[in-house]
């Protein structure tokens, strides 16, 4: 390598060279040898003019070997020589490494010494002969120093061939053989002069995809022309493939003919597998507007890019859907609102929806603010429902709001930011007054078929953020909620109003505890649903109206059992009219019913980190809203899961879900947290820790939205009151678990099936609290009937041990003994083998069996004479 050689060491090298040789004995007993490559030595090179000055000397002898690359033949002989095999048998390979090596000696070497190493040439007992694989030898990259080799020979090119190798360059690293032959009348000899590349290593084909073999070469090509010329090349190559693409050259559109090959699928271009109108974008967007003049092509070429886009955006690609569109964007004229309306509205439309299915807020924003300038304000709606809605889920809360208040004012919904308490019932009054003026049991009547598409968006508006107050419990939430009702009635009730009514109804019992209206107004919400049943895109609405139907007005009245299979259905529908949001939100809230509803543990257990994976997919918020369920439910069955690792690291514990839910206001999992910490403090037996925790569930704003932690603190914490306040008294105790034991006689005066069981149970529980003996037992014995005739074997199970504990404190031993075994076994029946373990803190032989004659109801008797 002599020619990197720099001038001052050749000029050394030459005077010791032309000295030595002025000493006769010396210069025949000193040979010196220097190599170079003759390639990158021009006459001007440093080591051309000292190799000039050593010819002329009269005192050194020099003679000059050239060492031409090695042929097909001498690799052949190589390879029957070490391998001992004849040459039939060695042809592949030779072929092969010739034209990765281009003959060169020392690469030959070099690559035969790594296939060796890497196993890919190998001694093969079986065949008692050296073996290779030749599809693998034939995939192997060619390397750096033959690939820079390779490139310094292409000028030995014809200029034919060099220009078809530059329009092949023009389509990156690969191309498709079947392209070549679409690009025949665009260039002549496109598919003859492939062989010459492949016999050189310019080139190597795997079935019709032709690669070059090193992305060094690429460069060489492509950068070998001007930039001008480049460029220029790509726009007539575009250009070429789209007259073939059946485009219409007049208007950029595709048109059908006799044969069409538009959707012929190519393997080049910037898509794994490209048509021809993606291909002649992507030469034309190589080219870029700058080297377009003409304002009618870049018309057509924009027009071509909505349509590659639209086809990828159809195929699901959205990534390369939003890169034509943009591309599109890009070659607009000056003016195009006014010139090409139609135009441009089709590519910021198709450019909003791709960057929203990447989930690029950013992108939606930027477009959509361009699009709703040009736009009038009613043509804008569906546009701004696709920005609030990307602007919610990635976590851009308060410009999702800001904007969605923003849209509402334009069309005379006005709500306060920081409303109060007050206005939220003073909202309700009023929708209530305007209710009033309709006939609710013929709700029907006022449904309306014919669309007035700006009130089903404004209804979709609304939607967009909504969720994003009742996660929060903002009072935001009801006011938002009586402007939908009151809307549906001032603009005739449409299949969106079915969620709005819903939604309204749960209000009802949460700030007004009106189960009755509650109940009225699910009846209307059903029949919205009905009416619009079979209608377009009722489906969707439907799903929405039933998750609210189901997980806030029907868990009143609707056995949690019972009603977890009927969200998991709803879960389904959703999921297959692809409305993911609501299906997870079902399937998370199917799972939590199913946990409190009394389901055989170990079935819930089976499949539990499977199925919160599944949440954690789709919904961030979801999988952190159930997460201490699922810790709850190791707690209960003492099969600890590491449930953490379906969350980014930085959560790892609950209370950093608390920590994250506090600061981002995020009342409603925080709310649930607190109370499920009180279902776990009270199943371990830790009743002071789970009395914490119920005051701290009560201190978080606005926590009367929670549906589920509403009734699990009534029930849960009540029971705690009772029991601390037989322990340790405290009147402000005793009057807390009043409060809660009025609320739950309310809901089962309500709703009786679903809640007599509790409150005969925390009513059994008040009375031995103020010792009234007699009437206690006979409750806690018929809150065990309720339990055992509804099938809640968990609670029967706690009714037992709770109706033991009271015969413990009244020293009713065979009683108390007979009741724990009952819970004991219920436990374990249930699947809470840890809550069976805990009832043998009190010392009793629970696996012996149980005294089948004993007659409970003797018990008030036993209890009273004691007294």
């Amino acid at each position: 390598d002599l020619q990197w050689a720099d001038k001052t060491s050749l000029q050394l090298i030459t005077e010791v060279v032309i000295n030595l040789g002025n000493f006769k004995r010396i210069c025949r007993r000193c040979l010196f040898v220097g190599m170079y490559r003759s390639n990158e030595v021009d006459d001007d090179h440093p080591f051309a003019i000292q190799q000039s000055l050593l010819q002329m000397s009269q005192d050194v002898n020099t003679t000059e070997i050239g060492l031409s690359s090695l042929s097909r033949p001498d690799i052949d002989e190589i390879l029957m020589v070490e391998l001992k095999l004849p040459r039939r048998i060695v042809a592949d390979l030779s072929d092969s490494v010739h034209k990765k090596t281009s003959g060169h000696a020392l690469y030959v070497v070099e690559l035969l010494n790594s296939l060796l190493n890497d196993a890919l040439l190998t001694y093969s007992p079986q065949k008692c002969q050296y073996d290779w694989d030749m599809d693998r030898i034939d995939f192997i990259r060619t390397s750096d120093n033959v690939a820079e080799f390779i490139a310094l020979n292409l000028s030995s090119l014809t200029p034919e061939s060099h220009y078809v190798l530059q329009i092949l360059s023009c389509f990156g690293i690969q191309t498709d053989i079947n392209l070549l032959k679409v690009l025949e009348k665009f260039q002549e000899g496109m598919v003859s002069s492939v062989k010459e590349f492949l016999d050189r290593g310019i080139l190597d084909q795997a079935g019709p995809i032709l690669m070059f073999t090193h992305d060094l070469i690429l460069q060489t090509v492509n950068e070998g022309m001007p930039l001008n010329r480049r460029r220029l090349l790509h726009l007539r190559i575009g250009e070429y493939i789209g007259t073939v693409a059946n485009a219409d050259v007049s208007t950029g559109n595709l048109v059908k003919s006799d044969i069409d090959i538009s959707e012929q699928i190519f393997y080049a271009g910037n898509l794994e597998a490209s048509s021809l109108i993606t291909l002649a974008c992507d030469q034309i967007d190589f080219a870029g507007v700058d080297y377009v003049i003409d304002d009618r092509k870049k018309i057509i070429f924009s027009k071509l890019n909505l349509s590659a886009g639209q086809k990828m955006a159809n195929e699901s690609n959205y990534s390369a859907a939003l890169y034509y569109l943009v591309k599109g964007i890009s070659f607009l004229i000056e003016n195009p609102w006014q010139r090409e309306r139609q135009l441009c509205t089709s590519l910021y439309t198709g450019a909003i929806m791709a960057a929203f299915a990447m989930g690029r807020s950013d992108i939606v924003t930027k477009y959509a603010d361009v699009l709703i300038e040009h736009e009038q304000f009613e043509d804008t709606l569906e546009i701004q429902i696709i920005v609030l809605r990307s602007l919610r889920i990635s976590g851009a809360i308060s410009e999702c709001v800001s904007r969605g208040f923003g849209v509402l004012r334009q069309v005379n919904i006005d709500i306060p930011t920081s409303p109060t308490d007050e206005m939220g019932r003073n909202a309700m009054a009023e929708t209530d007054r305007i209710a009033l003026k309709h006939n609710m049991d013929g709700i029907a009547n006022l449904c309306k078929r014919a669309s007035d598409y700006s009130v089903h968006n404004i209804f979709k508006i609304i939607d967009a953020f909504y969720d994003i107050f009742s996660v929060t419990g903002s009072p935001i939430f009801p006011l938002l909620t009586c402007e939908l009702v009151k809307y549906s009635f001032q603009n005739r009730v449409y299949q969106e109003s079915a969620a709005a009514f819903a939604m309204y109804g749960m209000l009802k019992i949460a700030i007004e505890s009106d189960y009755e209206a509650a109940k009225m107004w699910a009846d209307a919400s059903r029949a919205v649903i009905k009416y619009y049943q079979g209608t377009e895109k009722a489906k969707v609405t439907e799903t929405r109206a039933a998750v609210y139907l189901l997980s806030s007005i029907d868990i009143w009245f609707v056995p949690l059992r019972d009603l977890a299979p009927k969200l998991m259905s709803c879960s389904e529908e959703a999921m297959a009219i692809g409305s993911i949001d609501h299906a997870i939100s079902c399937m998370a809230q199917a799972w939590i019913c199913s946990l409190y509803g009394g389901e055989q543990l170990s079935i819930i257990s089976a499949s539990s980190l499977q199925h919160l994976q599944l949440i954690a997919r789709h919904s961030n918020f979801c999988v952190k809203w159930t997460m201490c369920d699922y810790i709850l439910l190791a707690e209960l069955t003492g099969k600890p899961e590491d449930y953490f690792s379906v969350l980014e690291d930085s959560i790892s514990s609950l209370d950093d879900i608390e920590a994250e839910a506090i600061s981002s206001h995020n009342y409603i999992i925080l709310v649930h947290i607190h109370q499920i910490n009180l279902v776990r403090s009270f199943w371990k037996g830790d009743y002071v820790s789970a009395e914490e925790h119920s005051h701290k569930a009560t201190m978080v704003p606005n926590y009367k939205f929670a549906t589920m932690a509403s009734i699990l603190d009534v029930f849960f914490g009540c029971l705690v009151h009772f029991q601390l306040y037989r322990e340790l008294g405290g009147d402000d105790r005793l009057k807390e678990a009043i409060k809660k034991l009025e609320k739950m006689e309310r809901w089962s005066r309500a709703s009786p099936h679903v809640f007599a069981g509790k409150f005969l149970l925390l009513k059994a529980e008040y009375l031995a609290s103020i010792n009234e003996n007699h009437a206690a037992e006979e409750s806690y014995i018929q809150s065990i009937s309720s339990s055992r005739d509804h099938g809640n074997v968990h609670e029967l199970a706690l009714a037992y041990e709770l109706l033991g504990k009271y015969y413990s404190a009244h020293g009713s031993e065979t009683y108390c003994k007979h009741c724990f075994k009952q819970a004991h076994v219920l436990y374990i029946q249930w699947g809470a083998t840890m809550v069976a373990k805990r009832l043998e803190q009190y010392g009793l032989d629970l696996n012996s069996s149980l005294d089948t004659d004993l007659h409970i109801g003797s018990g008030p008797k036993h209890v009273r004479q004691r007294d």
